[in-house]
Order: structure tokens, then C-alpha cells, then sequence
């Protein structure tokens, strides 16, 4: 499935009807022609994608998401996650089954690697979770569980399992608690809210059934079975995300490193 078909399904699953694009056929024959294609690392299908979504009704407003974008990271935004090397906090959050998973138990079983991302509406964290569910039997090979974490609201969770074909835990995170708890909430720039709403036709609110538009900073923690962190990604910017390389790599060092100190 190239990357188009992969957007399609996306927008159908979350019936997009974006209420102010006009027709462009030749907008559109090129956006196809970018995304008729199927990279093989999570890292190069963010590329194509950025690339397809550069597009926005005017200057004027890719100005505006472009400064939103620099606000974020000049702010910082989610620079408040625990680093490598800090005990993580505990928490106890439902899954895609109704079922509760308490992070400190899952320790006791091996690594962790938990992945803040922002919803079912956005394709990027689709793409990474993808990713990730394709990288599972490696993380398990070395012991590790995956765990993903949104504040969207337990119906929109289940929807985003069934539509990645996710088979490891995804949580519900209602009101952003634990996300708050890890320091990675943010408030989506208005900026970004108007391209959402005009250009893309949906609501984050809608999702996670609050007032505010209030989302995780997209990132990715490898922790140990002592709760402390291995390897660390956060990024303010939305667009961009861990390579599951990168962190089967991690893994890997921190095996070697507990048995080498073990022996």
C-alpha cells in the first residue's frame, strides 16, 4: 500500500470533509503523484508526507503555520520530559479493550518503550504507529512491550487500534494527566487549529472530548525495568519522529550494558 492509499484510508476512517478546499485537479494530480510511493523507513515516509502537506490555501497561511512551528520550538515545547537517567512516573490507564495497564507492573516484565502520540485524526502519528506495530516482533525479541499513549477518548482509541492493525497497548489518556505528569502538553497554536479546521475539516477537541485542544508533544521513551529512562525523543514538531531503528538500538546497548554488568 503506497503512501496515498495509506492517506485515503486515514481520511476516510476519520471522515474528513475539509469545508473550505476547492477542487484543484492539478493541486491534486500532483499531491498523488508525490505519494505514489512506499519508502521503506518511517523516516523517508515523513519526508513525502511534510512535503504533500506543505500545501496550504495561501502564503499568508503558510506563514502562519510556519511561524506556529518556530514558536514551538523556540518555547521549547515538551522540554520538561524526563530525561535519560530519571525515574518516570507511574500511571494506570485503560486500553484499547476496556482493560487497565499500570506502567510499573509492565516494568516488572522488561522494557517499556511508551510513545506519546496525538490522535487518530493525525497522520503522522498514523504513519509512526504503523511503524512501530512493524517493529514489534524485534522489540519483543529483546524483551521490550509497546505502549501508546493519546488523550482522545476511548471510542477514537479502539478506532485507531483497528485501523493500524495495532496489536500492543493503546491507552487513553483523558484530560492529558499523564501526559501533564511527563511534561508534554501542549496547546495546539490557533494557528494550526484554523489550518485543521478549514483545510483539513476536524476538530482535535471533537476527539478528545474537551473544550481546550490540548495534545502531547510527540515523543518517544525507552525505559528500563529499574523505571528509569534509556533513550529519549521529543519533538515539538509534530512532523518528525523516532526511527523504530533507533530505538531497537537503544535497546540493544541497554541489554548488552545489563548483562555485561551482571556477569
Amino acid at each position: 500500500m503506497n503512501l496515498g492509499q495509506q492517506l485515503a484510508q486515514i481520511m476516510m476512517a476519520n471522515r474528513r470533509r475539509p469545508p473550505n478546499a476547492a477542487p484543484d485537479p492539478e493541486r491534486q494530480q500532483k499531491i498523488r503523484s508525490m505519494l505514489d510511493v512506499d519508502p521503506p523507513t518511517l523516516t523517508e515516509k515523513l519526508d513525502v508526507m511534510r512535503r504533500a502537506f506543505a500545501y496550504v490555501p495561501s502564503d499568508e497561511g503558510q506563514e502562519k503555520l510556519d511561524a506556529a512551528r518556530a514558536g514551538m520550538a523556540a518555547d521549547e515545547v515538551g522540554g520538561e520530559a524526563p530525561a535519560v537517567g530519571t525515574v518516570v512516573p507511574d500511571f494506570t490507564l485503560p486500553d484499547q479493550h476496556g482493560k487497565s495497564v499500570r506502567l510499573y507492573e509492565r516494568l516488572e516484565a522488561g522494557p517499556v518503550v511508551l510513545s506519546f502520540y496525538r490522535g487518530m485524526w493525525c497522520p503522522f502519528c498514523n504513519l509512526e504507529l504503523r511503524a512501530l506495530q512493524a517493529a514489534l516482533p524485534e522489540f519483543e525479541r529483546l524483551g521490550a512491550s509497546l505502549i501508546a499513549i493519546s488523550p482522545q477518548k476511548p471510542d477514537f482509541t479502539v478506532s485507531t487500534a483497528d485501523l493500524n492493525a495495532l496489536t500492543f497497548d493503546v491507552l487513553s489518556d483523558g484530560g492529558n494527566v499523564v501526559a501533564e505528569a511527563y511534561g508534554l502538553v501542549m496547546d495546539i497554536p490557533q494557528a494550526i487549529v484554523d489550518h485543521q479546521r478549514d483545510d483539513l475539516g476536524f476538530d482535535v477537541a471533537e476527539y478528545n472530548g474537551a473544550a481546550d485542544r490540548k495534545v502531547p508533544v510527540p515523543a518517544t521513551l525507552l525505559i528500563g525495568r529499574d523505571k528509569k529512562v534509556v533513550f529519549r525523543f521529543v519533538n515539538p514538531d509534530y512532523r518528525y519522529r523516532v526511527e523504530p531503528a533507533d530505538i531497537l538500538a537503544a535497546l540493544g546497548e541497554s541489554a548488552a550494558s545489563v548483562s555485561t554488568h551482571g556477569s
